[in-house]
């Protein structure tokens, strides 16, 4: 599966790109998202929250205007970053219809914002991505910050069945908090693994985030790093098997070893299911002590997809528009709701038709990295499993942490093994050693 030329990497990358104002820039969302709302204005009797991820977006994207202003050859911007960009602005029209214009207003510029700011992201770390920069240390220091404020609110907590009601940081609450930050870890472990440099602090740094966020409660959390740890232990396995084929056997006992590790991953990808399913049960016992309402979670979560549902029934060309939902969800599951706690459903529910092509996008991005992304398809799998129970996709902090991800890993899909075979050679400065599991230790 190979990309366009657009998607070919800088020749010219360097260490002066990687760590200069463009990718400095490009790390500001990334690293703001734990701020919160940087302006909170009241307008009408309601208020609208303008977060300093989004601020930081409207700056980087003012700086890639300019600098393209600037410049004699202009780059095309990727064909698959053209589809998305499109799609989202075809998610625009549902606004015209929207029940509550103001509120669908709000929650469709989070939504654009993200999504703009994501592939600007994105195609700035296209550019160096051979090497550590700017971008990454935006990653690393989503971690750190939002790991000390999660440690802070949970500090607070009268006993450790109240953890999940404690953990509350400025830029959301428990179960969305939880699973951004094991999306965030799992995206610096696939650049740990892949970089190959700093491998044993970036992944212990973000062990330490994820056991941190198992720490809110979240049985999403705790299904994100289950289906995450997967990935990774699966793709260790199929690492070590091509390596297997490829290393002439003239070490039996090395080429021994090389297979008995291969089955030890395989056996950890099948035994993980098995530990978080308890891990869940756990989790819910630990939260029922304290009220019925972790189970109440539940039954409001199918009502929201059930109600979602039948909305696209109702309107399946159109949907019914942004926020549309809130009031429909207050008379049929007695909460109101903006989104259905799914981001399919949610989506369906909000574009009809409408939005398919932005759906269908999102499951090819996701395919790629997945099925030939290495260790980035771990970052992207755990994306998918938060996005089943939480509005990921349609918030500005999740589309900020997947769409960069998800496409270094596509791009990572034209120095694949598999693609190499189909192409005949990797990229001139890339190393397929470096980009799947590295043999060399640091």
């Amino acid at each position: 599966m190979v990309l366009n030329s657009a998607w070919q990497p800088d020749r010219h990358d360097s260490v002066a790109g990687r760590w200069s104002l463009s990718s400095a820039l490009a790390s500001a969302p990334l690293a703001l998202i734990v701020a919160g709302p940087a302006i909170v204005a009241h307008i009408g009797g309601r208020t609208l929250n303008v977060y300093a991820s989004q601020v930081a977006v409207a700056i980087l994207i003012i700086h890639m205007a300019l600098t393209s202003l600037a410049q004699t050859n202009r780059s095309v911007l990727p064909r698959e970053m053209r589809w998305l960009l499109g799609a989202s602005a075809l998610l625009a029209l549902p606004l015209l219809w929207s029940t509550d214009f103001a509120a669908g207003a709000v929650a469709y510029l989070n939504f654009a914002s993200g999504t703009i700011g994501g592939l600007a992201i994105a195609r700035i770390w296209s550019n160096f991505r051979s090497g550590y920069s700017w971008i990454d240390a935006g990653y690393v220091l989503f971690l750190l910050v939002g790991v000390a404020q999660l440690v802070l609110s949970l500090s607070k907590a009268t006993s450790v069945t109240a953890l999940h009601q404690s953990s509350q940081t400025p830029w959301g609450n428990s179960n969305f908090v939880a699973g951004c930050l094991v999306v965030g870890s799992m995206a610096v472990i696939g650049r740990a693994v892949s970089m190959g440099r700093y491998r044993k602090s970036l992944i212990m740094v973000s062990v330490i985030a994820i056991c941190v966020a198992m720490l809110t409660l979240s049985r999403g959390a705790v299904i994100a790093s289950c289906v995450g740890a997967v990935i990774l232990a699966w793709t260790a396995s199929g690492r070590l098997q091509r390596r297997h084929h490829e290393v002439p056997h003239t070490n039996i006992g090395a080429a021994r070893q090389r297979a008995s590790v291969q089955l030890l991953f395989r056996v950890l990808a099948c035994l993980i299911p098995i530990t978080a399913l308890l891990a869940i049960n756990h989790v819910t016992a630990l939260r029922a002590q304290v009220n019925s309402q972790v189970y109440s979670n539940v039954d409001t979560r199918l009502a929201l997809y059930q109600l979602a549902w039948q909305e696209f029934v109702r309107e399946p060309l159109t949907g019914t528009g942004w926020a549309s939902l809130r009031q429909a969800s207050l008379l049929f599951a007695g909460e109101s709701q903006t989104f259905a706690h799914n981001s399919v459903l949610s989506l369906l529910q909000i574009g009809g038709a409408l939005s398919l092509p932005y759906l269908a996008i999102v499951s090819l991005l996701s395919f790629r990295a997945i099925r030939f992304g290495g260790p980035y398809g771990a970052a992207v799998g755990a994306s998918i499993a938060v996005s089943m129970t939480d509005p990921f996709f349609e918030s500005v902090t999740g589309n900020l942490l997947f769409i960069p991800i998800a496409f270094i890993a596509s791009l990572s899909c034209s120095t694949s093994p598999q693609t190499a075979k189909t192409v005949g050679k990797s990229l001139p400065h890339e190393k397929e050693e470096i980009l799947y599991f590295p043999a060399h230790r640091t």
